[in-house]
């Protein structure tokens, strides 16, 4: 199944959920929540970890992105 997910998507279902994790909480950060508020939104616990997978899917620090 895992096989087949990267196949049809492109990404393992690790990567595609954290894309649409950062996606979400970048949708939350651009309507003006907070960078804590939006991380806890989609389920980041460790708002380092969050910013270090923000920054490597979007290219820019969560707390930028709003100025972007």
């Amino acid at each position: 199944m895992k096989e087949g997910f990267r196949l049809t998507i492109g990404k393992s279902i690790h990567a595609y959920l954290r894309t649409t994790r950062i996606e979400a909480a970048a949708d939350l950060i651009s309507a003006g929540a907070s960078v804590t508020e939006a991380a806890l939104a989609v389920g980041f616990e460790n708002l380092s970890h969050f910013s270090k997978a923000f920054r490597a899917e979007k290219g820019v620090l969560p707390s930028r992105y709003g100025a972007v």
